[in-house]
């Protein structure tokens, strides 16, 4: 049977209680074949008390179930890793949660099974991009609206707007990646798909960096070697800027260097 669940911790846990009594096939809602909705079955429909009984009476009283801080403690090891862009991170999350059952919390928080580690590495990664988007993120203001260009790596997007929809509640939140622009607004949130560009926020960046570059460049203090050095090998391939006759070698593209500098 083909059960479908949520980017949910609560469905995460059905799905490894309900993995142990028989053999489900259990599938991200958004990954969902138009073709398997007939014949699948929402885990949510499941009771979760029910669940933890049929669990008990087939195997032992897994005590932290009942132990809101050992609850919260595996929720907080797992949460994150469901952003994180493998496409497998669900599955592994279920193989992590059973692992609990099976042994206990600790097991999984310590790290002793290769996937707790990954788990772990995945929260870790996931919360250095929101922290560093939380950090770096420059908007420009027109009419009530914020604007801004981001580049997510994981599937940070929601939570990103939704901090700085709290943060500013009186605006509406305009964040633009590469295919998609993402709207928020009095507590509403929706995904356009193409990359809304707004000609006055961008000439007003590109003039601010302009006028940035030009204070701050000493032609004399050029050192290409050492730009390389602190630049991640990730942005080497992309587009360079040209001023005055000069390149900001491996530099990021225009579209994205202005994102930092409003």
């Amino acid at each position: 049977m083909i059960v479908t669940f949520k980017n949910r911790i609560e469905s995460l846990l059905k799905c490894a209680l309900l993995g142990y009594s028989a053999n489900y096939e259990f599938v991200y809602e958004k990954n969902l074949n138009k073709l398997m909705t007939g014949t699948a079955k929402k885990v949510e429909g499941y009771d979760i008390d029910d669940l933890i009984l049929r669990h008990e009476a087939m195997y032992k009283k897994t005590n932290f179930l009942y132990n809101n801080e050992k609850m919260k403690k595996l929720f907080g090891f797992v949460s994150l890793a469901r952003f994180h862009k493998d496409n497998e991170r669900f599955e592994l999350i279920i193989k992590v949660i059973r692992q609990a059952l099976a042994k206990n919390v600790d097991f999984v928080v310590s790290q002793i099974s290769k996937e707790s580690r990954k788990v772990y590495e995945m929260n870790r990664q996931v919360m250095t991009e929101i922290h560093r988007l939380k950090s770096f993120a420059r908007f420009t203001e027109k009419d009530k609206i914020l604007f801004t260009n981001l580049n997510f790596e994981h599937n940070t997007q929601d939570i990103i707007l939704r901090y700085f929809m709290e943060k500013y509640p009186e605006n509406a939140v305009m964040i633009s990646e590469r295919t998609k622009t993402h709207i928020g607004y009095k507590g509403k949130i929706k995904t356009v798909n193409e990359a809304i560009t707004l000609n006055d926020f961008r000439q007003e960046k590109n003039e601010l960096w302009n006028a940035v570059y030009d204070s701050s460049y000493i032609s004399a203090r050029r050192n290409y070697k050492q730009a390389v050095r602190f630049m991640p090998k990730k942005y080497w391939n992309n587009e360079v800027k040209k001023r005055e006759g000069h390149m900001i070698q491996f530099g990021i593209q225009d579209t994205k260097l202005t994102q930092f500098i409003t």
